[in-house]
């Protein structure tokens, strides 16, 4: 087969790389985010005149688990995987789930039973998906979207997540 041949070929929208044999083992790399607040918190509204600003030691962990999965370790413990699946997992049991319907790669039917909160970017009934969840020092909420199904388009039948973390 040629090059031209080749060419004609039609991307694949999801490649199923979770589903086939891996010339090399995935390796989780780990991203560090520090919150530094840009301003005095004294200048944005304080509640008090002891107001001091956040503590820009903090730190918030993010590893890439694999194919769309990340785990957001917040500086207070709390643990989130995004886009939770049955292809690729954490090694840790997360406190939240997140999950969105863009392929069956990206959620699971059957989340860990450990798992205090899963929050499913779709809604039931045909009713978007609400959430709006603080645990410790993590706020998740989500912004429903539009999701393609076949030649049409399914409106508010999916979500972006918004973590808001360590501050």
């Amino acid at each position: 087969m040629g090059n031209s041949a080749r060419a004609a070929e039609p991307p694949e929208k999801c490649p199923r790389m979770v589903a086939q044999d891996q010339p090399r083992p995935l390796t989780p790399r780990v991203w560090r985010a520090a919150f530094r607040p840009a301003v005095d918190a004294k200048t944005v509204g304080a509640k008090s005149a002891d107001a001091q600003p956040s503590d820009a030691g903090r730190q918030v962990r993010l590893t890439f688990v694999g194919h769309s999965t990340f785990l957001i370790e917040s500086p207070a413990g709390v643990t989130i995987a995004t886009d939770y699946n049955d292809y690729v997992r954490p090694d840790i049991v997360p406190m939240i789930a997140t999950m969105n319907r863009a392929h069956d790669t990206h959620y699971t039917d059957h989340p860990d039973p450990g798992i205090a909160y899963v929050l499913r970017g779709w809604g039931e009934n045909g009713q978007p998906a609400q959430h709006d969840l603080t645990v410790e020092d993590v706020w998740i909420r989500n912004v429903p979207t539009n999701i393609r199904r076949g030649a049409g388009t399914d409106y508010e039948a999916n979500s972006m997540f918004v973590f808001e973390v360590a501050g």
